[in-house]
This record gives structure tokens, sequence and C-alpha cells, in this order.
């Protein structure tokens, strides 16, 4: 699965293990934001508890926000977005936006 080749990648060398710790904090970081998107219907099906998921899964999120957040430049620029993509005003491609 994805959070397994994320953790490690196929091609020992190529990709910092440090980069495949981002990979794999991106990788979570999407399925908490995804649980938390359906976060009604896990609650209405009983896979959530009301008082005590919802809290740990913000939780969770901010976590893994801050823990992504050094790398949040670089992980734009690998994915190629555009400025106008990501609506945003201020920014360049190496990530000296104040330069």
């Amino acid at each position: 699965n994805f959070l397994d080749a994320a953790a490690s990648p196929p091609f020992p060398g190529v990709l910092p293990e440090r980069d495949g710790g981002v990979l794999q904090k991106l990788a979570t970081l999407f399925a908490l934001d995804q649980m938390q998107g359906v976060s009604a219907d896990l609650l209405e099906s009983g896979f959530m508890h009301p008082t005590r998921h919802p809290p740990l899964l913000r939780a969770a999120i901010r976590t893994l926000l801050h823990e992504l957040r050094g790398d949040a430049v670089a992980l734009v620029d690998a994915f190629d977005f555009s400025d106008n993509q990501l609506k945003s005003t201020l920014g360049r491609y190496d990530g000296e936006a104040y330069r």
C-alpha cells in the first residue's frame, strides 16, 4: 500500500530516508483529512465515538501540519503547483519568497 511504499521507498539511494518520512506524514495527513471530511458518516455508523475521536482527529491533523510546515515549499515545488493554482500572490519556485 502507499503508506508502506512511502515509509520504505522502492529505490534505495534515490529518495533520501528523510523524504520517505515526509511522504508518509503527507499520506497520513491525507487519510486523516479524508476521515474528517466524512466524520458525520463515521459518527452515525458508530465507527467514531462522538466525544473521543473528533478531538483526537483534529489534534493529529494539527500535529502533522506543524511537522510538515518546514517542508511545505518543497512539497509544493515537488508537485509542481503554480502560484495561480494555489491562488497565491506570493511565492517563488525556489522557496525564496522574501528575497
